[in-house]
């Protein structure tokens, strides 16, 4: 991987260019959050128990979602992962940013819309037997960063997409 120096004059226009630049290629943008907070979610190993699980995406997550993640969703699923013995892999890959926003219950806090693929290595059992798909993912920045907050819900998406999903 090699590196790319740019070097623009210093004006307003060549510092949006230089953000513009710094976005399209990753940095200053919710795309890594949204990767790994997708892929943490969708990567299941049983015998790791579900506070291992959630304590992973709480890694990832905003405090919010780490709660819910940790006392709502985690609960909810890991009955069915020991049942049948889940041992799922996840990889996250082609991000597209669908929208960016500020976040009003958050004081304002940037909030990006991506849309990621997906891939298990085998079907999770409270699925549909996919093992490959499109999740939208909301991440918001926070102090420490972007941080992955949650998928959003096809109902939720429409708002975004103009109904196109």
């Amino acid at each position: 991987v090699g590196t790319i120096l740019v070097v623009l004059k210093n004006s307003e226009r060549s510092r949006a260019q230089l953000a513009h630049l710094a976005q399209a290629v990753g940095f200053d943008s919710g795309r890594g959050a949204a990767l790994a907070g997708a892929e943490a979610f969708y990567s299941v190993d049983y015998h790791d128990g579900q506070d291992i699980w959630a304590a992973h995406l709480c890694e990832l997550s905003t405090e919010p979602a780490c709660d819910f993640y940790q006392n709502t969703v985690a609960p909810f699923l890991w009955p069915g992962f020991e049942t049948s013995q889940t041992i799922v892999t996840a990889k996250t890959g082609k991000p597209v940013l669908i929208a960016e926003e500020l976040a009003s219950t958050r004081d304002n806090a940037p909030m990006q819309v991506w849309q990621v693929t997906v891939t298990l290595s085998a079907p999770w059992p409270q699925g549909n037997g996919q093992t490959s798909f499109p999740a939208n993912v909301l991440v918001v920045q926070e102090k420490g960063g972007w941080k992955f907050e949650r998928f959003l819900l096809k109902d939720e998406l429409v708002k975004y997409t103009g109904g196109n999903q």
